[in-house]
């Protein structure tokens, strides 16, 4: 049973450790939150809405995708350099498509 325990408690700090980051449903609370934000203020398109903390960045896509979706120019720039390694897309109203 000790041997169980230390296993699972080993196991979570290894796998805590290899996810940089906040947890996915903390960055998508954040990305729609930055959304709701950025939607006050402008209209939403098709756009890098920035970074969340240091692995996930924010990015406007539709749903079903929409050719400017996939044009370079509207992509969050860290994650296409690699700087982050994660992102979460919002639709232009801010409702969640996927958290990669």
């Amino acid at each position: 049973m000790r041997y169980l325990i230390m296993t699972i408690v080993l196991s979570s700090i290894l796998m805590t450790s290899c996810s940089p980051g906040m947890p996915r449903s903390d960055a998508v609370a954040s990305c729609i939150s930055t959304c709701q934000e950025a939607l006050k203020s402008a209209v939403l398109d098709s756009q890098c809405l920035g970074v969340l903390d240091s692995a996930w960045v924010c990015d406007v896509a539709h749903s079903p995708r929409q050719p400017q979706d996939d044009l370079v120019s509207n992509q969050c720039a860290s994650y296409r350099d690699g700087t982050h390694t994660r992102f979460v897309e919002v639709t232009p109203d801010c409702r969640l498509i996927r958290a990669n």
